[in-house]
């Protein structure tokens, strides 16, 4: 109410003013004006003091140069899945191979029109694998049910050039970049990101220029998304065999120097 009064004298001294001068009276109305705009916060900042505000950095992109697929031996949904298993796990020279997989999973080497249900699949990989020399190594697969909510661990695979397994309508995909963005809110510092794009490569097509395959959020929908799967690569051995700059790799023979036909085995 006192505002209101305040605002009302001041325009009736204008107005009472301009009878007598309609000059000065014109130049004091932009006065009248920025009082009444002062008083009732109007143009005032977009964000009152107090209001969180966020700093956008669009289109970071994350990806892995050299990343390839194997391509699936058969052209069937479940062989897919073993395709891109052997992407992971054939740089750290692991002899198993995609029929071996599907036979573990389906109970024989067969053509399915779907990828097996994440639990046979995790069961099937996770556990010791044992080499005809005595290295032993151990496979941990782990998976995520439907499109990923919190990405920071898919963000720190990309950076540490580890690729996973994206589940899309029942197809294995290799996983091998990123674009997002990144949100900053102003209060607490606390960063948000927002995937733009998943680029993945496809194990179905037969030529390699056909495999590069990309989930775009603006176009595809997100509840198509099955699934994402981490298969880890862990030696057991005191010294690893995995990195060839060790002791251990010099002194040993390693596992793509072996006779050809040497069959591992998994134990859980």
């Amino acid at each position: 109410m006192r505002k209101l009064a305040c605002i009302a004298l001041l325009f009736c001294c204008t107005m009472a003013f301009a009878q007598g001068a309609i000059g000065p009276a014109l130049a004091l109305f932009p006065v009248v004006v920025r009082f009444i705009t002062k008083v009732f916060h109007i143009g005032g900042p977009s964000n009152p003091k107090g209001v969180p505000t966020t700093q956008m950095t669009p289109g970071i992109t994350l990806e892995i140069a050299d990343a390839k697929v194997y391509a699936a031996q058969q052209p069937c949904q479940n062989w897919t899945w073993a395709a891109a298993v052997e992407s992971i796990i054939a740089p750290y020279s692991v002899p198993l191979t995609q029929d071996d997989m599907v036979t573990r999973v389906e109970g024989g080497s067969v053509c399915k029109d779907q990828s097996p249900n994440f639990e046979r699949m995790s069961r099937a990989l996770s556990g010791n694998l044992y080499l005809e020399d005595g290295h032993k190594i151990t496979l941990e697969a782990r998976n995520v049910t439907g499109a990923p909510t919190v990405i920071d661990d898919i963000l720190l695979s990309m950076k540490n050039n580890h690729p996973l397994i994206l589940f899309w309508k029942g197809h294995a995909y290799l996983l091998k970049g990123v674009v997002y963005n990144e949100l900053i809110i102003s209060t607490n510092g606390a960063r948000v990101f927002e995937i733009q794009e998943l680029k993945l490569l496809d194990p179905a097509p037969n030529k390699p220029e056909e495999r590069e395959v990309s989930f775009l959020r603006d176009r595809d929908d997100a509840d198509q998304i099955d699934g994402v799967m981490d298969v880890q690569v862990k030696p057991e051995d005191g010294q690893s065999w995995i990195h060839p700059e060790t002791e251990y790799q010099k002194n040993h023979t390693s596992p793509a120097e072996r006779p050809v036909g040497v069959t591992p085995s998994i134990t859980p």
